[in-house]
């Protein structure tokens, strides 16, 4: 089968689970910031880049996969903003793609 072996589920659905579990259950919930800088605390981010620009795409989509691979449901609500049309594209397969590589 495409995406599955005999060691267990698909990989997309095991990233479907881990990431399903933090999120909150109403995209309402997400309360960060819209722009500006987000400087991410060091049990998110413990060595490398630590501040993103939500003004920047690049930078942003960065930022969005860092916090879905490392941050903890609080840290998803207090981070990202549910109005910014720029926080949807997290939801895209573009953009989560490889998180768990």
């Amino acid at each position: 089968m495409h995406g599955h072996d005999d060691h267990g589920p698909p990989r997309a659905e095991v990233l479907r689970d881990r990431y399903r579990s933090r999120l909150p259950v109403r995209l309402q919930e997400l309360a960060g910031p819209v722009e500006g800088n987000v400087d991410l605390p060091l049990h998110i981010v413990w060595s490398g880049r630590t501040s993103y620009s939500l003004d920047r795409p690049k930078s942003r989509i960065t930022l969005y996969r860092t916090l879905l691979a490392e941050a903890l449901s609080e840290d998803l609500v207090a981070l990202l903003h549910h109005t910014s049309t720029n926080s949807r594209t997290i939801w895209t397969p573009r953009a989560t793609s490889g998180l768990a590589e």
